[in-house]
């Protein structure tokens, strides 16, 4: 009797694992929020720091204002489409010079915000922080665009 007891649990516990990350996908997913998401990575990013309490406010403040801009940035050439990039196949000579166009001015816009808020954090942050703003790990600048530009067109068929 205490083995089929222990077997039933087993079971019951495999199936509760197996079943919890499909639901805690799901839910990230649909309670997606960029503001929290920006939230918690510069709370993350100033307690890596070690920044003081004013220090801290501050940055956390002014690294929100950053990457909202940021996004509203990828947001201007993206717009509301779902598919980010275009079938590069099927479009025509104009329809691809203007998305050049818009790409580089796109990319234009990030250099630009990216130097006005360099220097405004160089104004609470050493250039070593400034550095662990602006650059990945790899070596890459740090945002979505340059993570994603290598990915292959998924609709390029």
């Amino acid at each position: 009797m205490k083995i089929m007891i222990k077997k039933i649990l087993s079971a019951f516990a495999i199936a509760l694992f197996a079943t919890m990350p499909v639901s805690a996908q799901n839910n990230s997913r649909e309670n997606f929020n960029p503001e929290e998401m920006v939230e918690r990575m510069a709370e993350n990013l100033a307690k890596s720091m070690d920044l003081k309490d004013d220090a801290e406010t501050k940055f956390i403040e002014l690294y929100k204002n950053y990457q909202t801009e940021k996004m509203n940035i990828t947001r201007d050439l993206n717009g509301d489409k779902k598919d980010k990039a275009p079938n590069f196949k099927k479009l025509s000579d104009e329809e691809a010079q203007k998305y050049i166009d818009a790409y580089f001015a796109n990319e234009q816009a990030q250099l630009e915000l990216d130097k006005t808020y360099y220097a405004k954090f160089k104004e609470i942050l050493t250039p070593s922080q400034c550095a662990r703003v602006f650059v990945s790990k790899r070596g890459m600048p740090n945002n979505r665009t340059n993570m994603n530009r290598n990915r292959p067109n998924r609709n390029s068929g």
